[in-house]
């Protein structure tokens, strides 16, 4: 339990303007009565599945929500992991498998900025890549957004003196680790299980962005509703995340809801998520 207060990620507040889920009430959050002398608590919750090297996979989904049942946002992430992990344990693993569970993500991704700044340069340098699930029940289309900053090496980067000044310097690239993912996408597309890529959807907002900085490869898995005939892997993510979310941050996000407005969809989406994530668990990167 990597416990934190909010005098501890007050700073990330200062230097970062990713805070677009600051506009909703933040009553409902770890942190309400935010700027007070009120200090709250929240936590990152760390599962550690030892592998046959320290060299480590980090997955991650957030685990708080707003004022709504938050089944896709992010329930749904929350499950795919713990399902991920009570499998995991029982597999001798090459790599060793990081599962946290973060908090405070709908303020601004704290809990997963805080867990980055508190590792170490060796730490960082023994993450392979990171994975992040977040909303996986907003459309029935599968998509995996991969991909990694050319400028920064993995260890040696950290936040610029703000969130805006890096988020206009990235430069997007791809490596044998996203090589590695999309010919597995590739391969489970012949055993029914579709997923899209666009490595612009990296620029939307959770987790996997605190990572970037720092010089990771980084994957979000989404689940969305598609646009017909268009070509995502040349898309911008802010233009269309809004067009392709059903019930994100409203009272539709909810499992009953969502179950009698589309019928099957959890069981479709979660099925093929859990299959594609192990895919990318056991894989072999050289």
């Amino acid at each position: 339990m990597q416990e934190y207060s909010l005098d501890d990620v007050r700073h990330f507040f200062e230097e970062s303007v990713i805070m677009v889920n600051m506009l909703f009430n933040l009553g409902s959050t770890p942190f309400i009565n935010l700027g007070t002398e009120n200090i709250h608590i929240s936590q990152n919750v760390v599962l550690t599945v030892p592998g046959q090297t320290d060299v480590k996979l980090v997955v991650g989904a957030h685990y708080d929500t707003l004022f709504y049942p938050g089944a896709s946002d992010n329930a749904s992430g929350i499950a795919l992991l713990m399902e991920s992990a009570q499998r995991m344990l029982n597999i001798d693993n090459y790599y060793t498998i990081v599962y946290v569970f973060f908090g405070a993500e709908e303020v601004g991704l704290l809990g997963s900025s805080y867990y980055v700044d508190s590792l170490t340069r060796e730490q960082h340098e023994n993450i392979l890549f990171m994975i992040n699930a977040d909303v996986l029940l907003e459309g029935p289309d599968l998509f995996y957004f991969a991909a990694y900053d050319t400028n920064v090496q993995p260890g040696g980067g950290g936040t610029a003196e703000s969130w805006v000044d890096y988020m206009d310097t990235i430069e997007l690239g791809s490596n044998h680790i996203t090589d590695t993912w999309d010919s597995i996408a590739r391969n489970l597309g012949t055993r029914g299980v579709d997923l899209t890529p666009w490595p612009e959807g990296i620029f939307a907002t959770s987790d996997h962005l605190a990572f970037m900085p720092w010089g990771h490869t980084v994957m979000f898995l989404v689940g969305l509703d598609a646009i017909d005939g268009f070509m995502y892997e040349d898309a911008e993510v802010m233009d269309l995340f809004s067009e392709m979310a059903r019930v994100v941050h409203s009272p539709q996000d909810d499992f009953h809801y969502i179950n009698e407005r589309w019928p099957d969809k959890i069981d479709e989406n979660m099925r093929a998520f859990s299959i594609f994530l192990e895919e990318l668990l056991l894989a072999t990167y050289n």
